[in-house]
């Protein structure tokens, strides 16, 4: 017992006379032998012990070693892994000024500032709408950075205060009606009765925003997309179904992670940044909530994710 508290690492064998195996046992769990050898011994079993208990004891020190190394190397990748981050939300915010510049310089031409946009030569308005689309989508990526960074740092904090969910959920639907409109999607809405609760609504309205982008980006024209509310056992929960093209099943569960572009690996298509559903999940579990995916492919996805009522 004294050997095991100062020296840890030593391969302990114990060579008793001792007739009470009980004894015996105790002493081997107190000790935490390697091998116990009873008198009288067999010298060739006792030097196949020793050679054991030596290998034993190189093959622990390695370990310790390739411990260490791992340790260190789990350091530095933490490391860069910061620097990394801090550089792509540097690099975002600079990106924002200048895109924020060409979005107002676009908008203004479009409104009339250098002249009537509708008698610009038809490829200038066209190549025109090119620049703006690509704007539009360099933006949406730099601001998912930014919020993938921002919300998974230490010092990201929630605003919560007192909301109707179900209010939060036809407010965004109103601002998204004319998107669904164009595609002649038609929306069903099912709203249980909800209390209030304590939120972010500007955090969940983001969240209700991406999964309905998701589902209307992937369903085709004169599809259906529904949202269906629901409350039970202190859980408000969410669904938000479309009749899209769905999800393979190999990739439910990895659809959630940082720039994972799910259709575009499985069929080649762009789908946006790969950041939205991972900002999702980011916000809903912060909120004590959660998040995931059920669809069969090819017929449509459903999004479903819970946020805890608290009770006084």
């Amino acid at each position: 017992e004294k050997i095991r508290e100062t020296k840890p690492q030593v391969i302990r064998i114990l060579l008793t006379g001792y007739a009470d195996i009980k004894a015996a046992e105790d002493a081997i769990n107190k000790s935490e032998v390697f091998r116990f050898i009873s008198k009288p011994w067999n010298d060739e079993e006792l030097l196949f012990t020793i050679n054991d208990g030596i290998k034993l004891y190189d093959l622990k020190e390695e370990n310790i070693k390739l411990l260490e190394v791992t340790q260190k190397q789990n350091e530095e990748l933490k490391k860069l892994d910061k620097l990394k981050d801090e550089f792509i939300s540097n690099v975002s915010h600079e990106l924002r000024t200048p895109l924020n510049s060409m979005n107002m310089i676009m908008s203004n031409i479009k409104v009339g500032i250098a002249g009537d946009y509708n008698q610009f030569p038809e490829k200038l308005r066209e190549y025109m709408e090119i620049m703006e689309h690509n704007n539009s989508s360099l933006m949406l990526l730099v601001n998912d950075l930014l919020d993938i960074f921002k919300i998974n740092s230490p010092d990201f904090k929630l605003v919560y205060e007192l909301a109707d969910f179900n209010d939060i959920i036809k407010k965004e639907l109103d601002d998204m009606k004319i998107q669904f409109e164009t595609k002649n999607i038609t929306l069903e809405t099912i709203l249980g009765q909800c209390p209030n609760l304590e939120l972010d609504p500007m955090r969940i309205r983001q969240v209700i925003r991406n999964l309905l982008s998701n589902a209307l980006k992937f369903t085709n024209f004169e599809g259906k997309v529904s949202v269906i509310t629901s409350f039970e056992d202190n859980t408000i929960t969410c669904k938000i179904s479309d009749t899209g093209i769905g999800i393979e099943p190999d990739f439910l569960t990895v659809i959630f992670e940082r720039f994972r572009q799910v259709v575009e690996e499985a069929e080649g298509k762009p789908t946006g940044t790969g950041l939205g559903l991972s900002i999702c999940q980011k916000i809903i579990e912060l909120h004590g909530g959660k998040i995931w995916a059920e669809s069969e492919y090819n017929k449509g996805s459903t999004f479903i994710f819970t946020l805890p009522v608290k009770t006084q």
